[in-house]
């Protein structure tokens, strides 16, 4: 119900894999082509299943739209499908990025979680603040 957080979320992950793209210290950490393929097939297959799951449940027969299907069902999608945008990004934009951007991540997402915290429980405890008092 907090729009800032759902603008917002893809693009700190989207974030978080441009700055993970640093060269791993084993050639093993890397993802391969077969476990980036793996990982997007199972992306596919989760998102179908989802969508197949609410249509049949939930959804009355011959409407366009899905009923009931919520963006927070494809978070995983969205995170099994990050090691691949890492390795394009790490073809495309690693030189530009410094060891100081890189040390930066753990720091970024983790006062990025804390607002989304403070966020959430001040909609759902305290309730919503829409006047300002002067």
């Amino acid at each position: 119900p907090i729009s800032f957080l759902n603008l917002t979320g893809p693009l700190v992950l989207l974030l978080a894999a441009l700055l993970a793209a640093a060269q791993p210290k084993r050639a093993d950490a890397f993802p391969t082509r077969r476990r980036v393929g793996g990982a997007a097939l199972l992306a596919l297959v989760y998102a179908a299943g989802a969508m197949a799951a609410m249509y049949i449940t939930y959804t009355p027969v011959g409407m366009v739209r899905i009923v009931g299907l919520q963006a927070r069902y494809f978070l995983c999608v969205w995170l099994a499908l990050l090691p691949a945008l890492a390795v394009l990004l790490r073809k495309t934009i690693r030189p530009a990025i410094t060891e100081k951007a890189e040390a930066a991540i753990t720091p970024l997402c983790a006062c990025y979680a804390v607002f989304g915290a403070v966020l959430l429980f001040q909609h759902y405890f305290v309730g919503p603040v829409y006047v300002v008092y002067a």
